[in-house]
């Protein structure tokens, strides 16, 4: 060899796929440096959870880790504690967690696809379009389970195809252990993982006459790993999941389409989806379909069922609707999208995945970063403006937030330091102290405050007493008890000036900025403390304040 050192083609591709990563990983890690808002709404919520299991695990008491409080599974909970006990109560700590499913989600993609059509190159090329749909670009920086269990189907059916028809001993232990841990993320995952596991099992039971015993015995073994893994915490929890399955069908906060037979609830899906890859993008899967059934693929009929069946069951079983539900079938589409490539000869293969990938990084550049290549105009003529991505989220329309790095609210935290203040000040204090957020805007809610508070170890098991925020919800929202009698139960309340969110998420929320700009019932009862100038998405800044019940120890209530 002349001393010179020459590496295979397999070698290659696995290089292209290591430095595919490590760009990804690089990307996002930078994105989440400059990003220095506040996480919104749901994300700051699941980011709290994480906080408080990483507090209980650091005081050693696991069982209150299992039968933790949450209609959610704990899996992307338990991993993101792990990062908190290594690393501190950071912030940032739970975006960073993300990049551990977004390797896996990478190295799953590569190998579904290069199993489906034996071409490396083409694997390389789904798994580089994956990273460039603006939806689930922005999904792997912020803090939902929509991510997580995106990554861990596509880790499941990766694992599946190696199962040779569900006769690998070793495969099928992997995939079950997949199938729990998936479970264990999102209840959803039931819809993404019964049509391709089904598939595969019953495909293998009526080809292969001669290996059903085997089958069966796989079969039992899967059963018992995923029992053993995810049944004891949905033996706890059940009750819980299915109640959450429910007001998740009739969830008014999304987009409720009660009426199924409307062509804009049966279109719901298509329309996000086209919009989350950004409609160019799009139409690559579209052809990707069409080439699959054009050449006969093996495959043709099982990856089809795999989109429409979630989606029958998401369109006619479920009222509300999210783009972000449909998350877990991305991947697929970037897979399916090199349906249209491998039917190229090699002569033109190379330029049409050159020109699709520079349309894929056009996409990833302007949705993520907020760069502008072309003038307005040209959005407008193209649609690309209705993308995801493209229109800027507005007080009315928060959208799931900003796509590129932001700096609004970054002194939010100073009020829970001012609270922590306040209290180091009591003498005595009482098992419970109440604390009602009343605006539900994009930055500024009770889980925000929430998470910033166990970030500060305010909110803590450790501690004497307990914060209880869920006076915030009953304000908002109304309930039995009218909201004035809710804010005057409060010991410390939060208000701000301006927008105070939708609507649909707080009824009652103009009503609350009125009576206290006239200082009426019951905000007579409080004595302002701290006041701070927020600079957010409005049009001039705004000033979050925070109230104390008077008399000022709050020993004193009954």
């Amino acid at each position: 060899m002349n001393g010179k050192y020459t590496i295979s083609r397999l070698q290659l591709y696995r290089i292209i796929l290591l430095l595919i990563i490590l760009i990804s990983i690089t990307a996002n890690i930078v994105w989440i440096l400059r990003d220095t808002s506040p996480a919104l709404w749901d994300i700051a919520g699941h980011s709290q959870r994480s906080a408080s299991i990483a507090q209980l695990l650091h005081a050693g008491r696991l069982r209150d880790v299992f039968g933790f409080d949450s209609i959610y599974p704990p899996l992307t909970y338990l991993v993101t504690a792990v990062g908190f006990l290594l690393f501190g109560l950071h912030s940032d700590i739970p975006q960073y967690s993300f990049l551990l499913w977004l390797v896996l989600m990478l190295v799953a993609t590569y190998s579904i696809a290069n199993t489906l059509y034996r071409d490396r190159g083409v694997a390389l090329f789904s798994t580089t379009l994956l990273l460039c749909y603006p939806l689930l670009a922005h999904f792997t920086r912020i803090y939902d389970l929509d991510f997580p269990l995106t990554a861990l189907v596509t880790a499941t059916i990766a694992a599946l195809l190696r199962t040779n028809g569900f006769r690998n001993r070793r495969w099928v232990v992997v995939t079950s252990v997949c199938i729990a841990l998936t479970l264990l993320t999102k209840w959803t995952a039931v819809l993404f993982l019964a049509i391709p596991v089904v598939s595969v099992v019953c495909t293998t039971f009526v080809q292969q006459k001669s290996k059903r015993r085997v089958l069966v015995q796989h079969i039992a073994l899967a059963l018992g790993i995923i029992l053993f893994i995810a049944g004891p915490w949905y033996l706890v929890h059940g009750s819980t999941v299915v109640s959450s399955a429910q007001d998740t069908r009739n969830n008014i906060f999304s987009v409720p389409y009660e009426n199924v037979l409307r062509i804009d609830n049966i279109t719901y899906y298509a329309r996000q989806s086209a919009n989350g890859m950004a409609w160019p993008l799009s139409v690559l899967v579209v052809i990707g379909f069409i080439a699959l059934f054009f050449r006969k693929h093996s495959q043709r009929f099982a990856l089809l069922a795999w989109v429409i069946v979630p989606y029958l069951i998401m369109t006619f079983a479920l009222y509300s609707k999210e783009s972000r539900y449909f998350l877990p079938l991305f991947p697929l589409f970037a897979i399916v999208s090199g349906a249209g490539i491998v039917s190229l000869k090699n002569y033109y293969r190379v330029g049409a995945i050159t020109t699709c990938l520079i349309l894929s990084l056009f996409f990833w550049t302007e949705t993520s970063w907020s760069v502008r290549f072309f003038p307005e105009k040209f959005y407008q003529t193209t649609h690309l403006n209705q993308g995801y991505g493209y229109p800027v989220p507005t007080t009315t329309k928060p959208r799931y937030g900003f796509t590129q790095p932001t700096q609004y609210h970054e002194n939010l935290a100073e009020v829970v330091t001012a609270i922590q203040a306040d209290l180091a000040t009591q003498e005595t204090l009482p098992a419970t102290i109440r604390i009602a957020v009343v605006p539900n805007s994009i930055f500024l809610t009770a889980q925000e405050i929430q998470y910033i508070a166990r970030l500060q170890n305010l909110d803590s098991p450790s501690n004497q007493y307990t914060l209880d925020f869920s006076l915030s919800s009953y304000i908002r929202q109304g309930s039995t008890i009218s909201w004035q009698e809710n804010l005057a139960a409060a010991d410390y309340i939060i208000t701000k000036t301006g927008d105070q969110g939708p609507k649909i998420w707080g009824p009652n929320l103009k009503k609350i900025a009125t009576a206290e700009e006239q200082h009426a019932t019951p905000f007579e009862q409080f004595t302002v403390i701290g006041t701070w100038t927020l600079h957010g998405i409005e049009e001039t800044d705004t000033t979050m304040r925070l109230y104390k019940k008077t008399p000022t120890q709050l020993t004193d209530r009954e």
